[in-house]
Formats: structure tokens, C-alpha cells, sequence
């Protein structure tokens, strides 16, 4: 991973890269696309754990 230190704070920022990188292996290990799995959120069922810990991972991702 690639971090970048911000100087007034401990928290380490993920590259752009890094985000991309994730992002993937959350939808690989899922198994599903991206708009798969964003219809799945919006109907709040999801058909495996995988997808719901993917969504998660994702969510996350998205909200930083």
C-alpha cells in the first residue's frame, strides 16, 4: 500500500491506486459487478456474506 503521512495527524491515506486496487478485489472476491451489487444495496438484500462484507468494504471506500 501506498501511504501518504498527513503531518498533524497519525491517520494514513490510501492512493488513488490503492482505492482502485480494493475496490476490485471486494468486487472479485463478491464474485459480482459493481451495478450487481449496488442494486442489491438499494434493496438492501444481499445474496451471500460476501457481497454484504463487499458492499461494506466498498461503502467505506467510497464515503473517504
Amino acid at each position: 500500500m501506498t501511504a501518504f503521512k498527513n503531518e498533524h495527524s497519525k491517520a494514513v491515506v490510501a492512493s488513488p491506486d490503492d482505492v482502485r486496487r480494493a475496490r476490485a478485489r471486494a468486487l472479485r472476491e463478491a464474485g459480482m459487478t459493481l451495478d450487481e451489487l449496488e442494486a442489491q444495496a438499494r434493496t438492501g438484500h444481499f445474496e451471500t456474506v460476501k457481497a454484504r462484507l463487499a458492499w461494506i468494504a466498498i461503502s467505506a471506500i467510497q464515503a473517504v
